[in-house]
């Protein structure tokens, strides 16, 4: 019956739909399978409504080993093995909870072509078994994690097991802290968080405006309509965070009334090159609302997982084909498209308990592309040029944006804050790669933006060779170094002089000494790239 009820509401294909655009190499079908997966227990977890259900079949299946997709020629072969492949980090089925290889189950043989379709009946049927255990109580489900709880981890290099919750921009450590200082009246989170009070995407008003079709880059067939999108996803971040802070559970469903609308009528993005711009914008930012409403009971595990399916269907897949193929101009995109598109799918593996796509973003990040494809937001790709400054003796990074724009230099370290912050937060330290080069390069930008002079490197972007460091733009006030200055200086005790000056010049404008948010940076798509609202949800110290 389920699986029937599964076939009759659900079209499951393979995705991203690599027979027609990927090699079908075993990375790739190793993302497949994870995809698959995500799915499927979504898919059957939005039908139970019960919270545990998605975990259970989680441990079902690392119970089973780790499933390896081979081809060899025609004949497709399935088999569970006790390790994954020599160098291959997508996944991480190959381990228990505890670390020890699991121990060789089954061994399938070889299938014909339509091993993808059999899978998936193989995956249905052990779900469907484990899933009506649980209803007949023969599997107790453990207890959900909530606001003050944490969860139990084993993460190395890339994540390995379970994901923290709350813990994608915040965790529950966060919350508290916030709470604790404005209940107590401490200052600036209290003056910050009276601003977010003020905030008109923060009322219980709001209406959301979901569409069928969201449309960023026009086109004859699509007119433009991602403001809605950039809107709705700050309203229910900032409604999040006035619930969590004050406990009034009535903006908790109002920020639920917005990602419900959305998940309920969504279908595709579509436009010209940009809809990547609102696949990878929108969807870290929609994924981040969900990852703190998904701590309020009134929020049904059904449409959490519908939203989920949302997140993963149309989101993240637009994520994946563009780092994939960056249409076919791996040289052509500057970095910011690559950041965005890397927060949104390390956002969405974390809600969606998705590992191996939370394993691929950290692994472009580092590294980019394998064969040593360009992709300019890789971090060997954008850097450009390290100097050492003379009077403090750290190091400055040019970033790779620095000639074109500041607007657009100063929004590539916003999303580096916000990959480091979801990297961090799962234990995953993104921040101190290469030798911390995030700060590095924050550093550089804000103290040019300070109106400080710095060393450049001339640089040949498609657009031809950018000669001297960009004044265009210059001092552009935007969000997100509160993120960043927090993080080296407060929580590391590094030297993050320029960023925090550059911090303290963005809150001196428009927003009273705090940083704002999303409405406080004008009505366009740059004054929402981020959440803002640091100086609440990262400060640590009063200074």
């Amino acid at each position: 019956s389920l699986v029937k009820r599964l076939d009759q509401k659900y079209t499951v294909a393979r995705w991203p739909p690599v027979a027609e655009t990927y090699p079908e190499t075993e990375r790739q079908l190793r993302w497949d399978t994870e995809c698959y997966y995500t799915r499927l227990s979504l898919a059957i977890s939005q039908l139970a409504s019960a919270r545990p259900i998605r975990d259970k079949f989680r441990a079902v299946m690392l119970e089973i080993g780790a499933l390896r997709w081979r081809r060899s020629g025609t004949p497709s072969e399935i088999r569970v093995s006790s390790a994954p492949p020599t160098g291959c980090v997508w996944g991480s089925t190959a381990e228990n909870a505890n670390g020890s290889a699991v121990k060789p189950l089954i061994r399938l043989g070889t299938l014909p072509s339509t091993t993808p379709a059999m899978f998936f009946n193989i995956i249905i049927s052990v779900l469907s078994l484990f899933f009506l255990a649980s209803l007949c109580g023969l599997v107790q489900p453990s207890p959900a994690t909530g606001i003050g709880g944490t969860a139990k981890r084993d993460i190395g290099e890339y994540h390995k097991q379970i994901f923290l919750h709350p813990g994608a921009l915040h965790t529950a450590q966060d919350i508290q802290r916030v709470k604790t200082r404005v209940k107590s009246q401490q200052e600036p989170w209290a003056r910050a968080f009276k601003h977010l009070e003020a905030s008109k995407l923060a009322q219980i008003t709001w209406k959301p405006t979901p569409q069928t079709i969201l449309v960023r880059g026009a086109n004859p067939d699509y007119p433009e309509n991602y403001g809605h999108a950039y809107r709705d996803a700050h309203s229910a971040y900032q409604l999040a965070l006035r619930w969590l802070v004050s406990g009034n559970a009535s903006y908790a469903d109002a920020a639920a009334t917005i990602l419900d609308a959305w998940s309920s009528t969504l279908t595709e993005i579509q436009g010209n090159e940009d809809k990547f711009l609102a696949a990878g914008l929108y969807g870290y930012q929609f994924a981040n609302a969900a990852e703190l409403v998904r701590l309020y009971p009134g929020w049904s595990q059904a449409n959490q997982s519908r939203f989920g399916i949302m997140l993963n269907d149309i989101f993240a897949a637009n994520n994946r084909l563009f780092l994939d193929h960056h249409n076919n101009k791996p040289d052509f995109y500057y970095a910011n498209w690559d950041f965005c598109n890397i927060a949104s799918l390390l956002a969405i593996g974390i809600f969606n308990d998705n590992q191996t796509m939370f394993n691929f973003a950290v692994d472009y990040f580092k590294y980019g592309p394998p064969g040593g494809v360009v992709a300019n937001g890789a971090l060997p790709f954008f850097s450009i040029a390290n100097f050492t400054e003379e009077e403090s003796g750290k190091i400055l990074m040019q970033g790779q944006e620095a000639g074109r724009d500041q607007g657009h230099a100063l929004l590539c370290f916003a999303l580096l804050g916000v990959i480091g912050q979801q990297g961090y937060n799962q234990g995953v330290d993104l921040y101190s790669v290469y030798g911390n080069e995030i700060l590095n390069g924050a550093e550089y930008a804000a103290k040019y933006n300070t109106n400080h002079s710095v060393p450049y490197t001339p640089y040949r972007s498609w657009e031809g060779v950018l000669p001297v460091v960009s004044a265009k733009s210059r001092g552009n006030v935007r969000p997100g170094f509160e993120a960043i200055s927090s993080h080296y200086a407060e929580v590391k005790g590094l030297n993050a002089s320029w960023s925090k000056e550059f911090r303290d010049y963005v809150n001196a404008n428009l927003t009273g000494n705090i940083e704002g948010g999303g409405g406080d940076y004008g009505p366009n798509s740059g004054g929402f790239d981020d959440f803002g609202h640091g100086t609440l949800m990262y400060r640590r110290r009063s200074d």
